[in-house]
């Protein structure tokens, strides 16, 4: 679960990135458009988001097979 905790933060912290992350910017729009029935996420905004999205789920599909391989080792013992 560390792996995931790790690859999650440098994925989504501005620390890693040195920079405002494309999540920051869509929680503060998905914020606004809660109470703003116009409001509408652009291609670029799904753009900026879709490379984190996908480290994302590369980090998570990782650490499943560690823990899925950890299991199929316990069991065959």
């Amino acid at each position: 679960m560390q792996d995931l905790h790790n690859g999650i933060g440098k994925s989504l912290s501005p620390r890693h990135t040195g920079r405002k992350t494309p999540v920051r910017t869509f929680k503060k729009r998905l914020r606004q458009a809660r109470y703003n029935d116009d409001f509408v996420v652009t291609k670029e905004d799904i753009d900026a988001l879709m490379p984190k999205v996908e480290l994302l789920r590369d980090v998570v599909e990782n650490v499943c097979r560690k823990q899925f391989d950890y299991y199929k080792q316990k069991i065959a013992q």
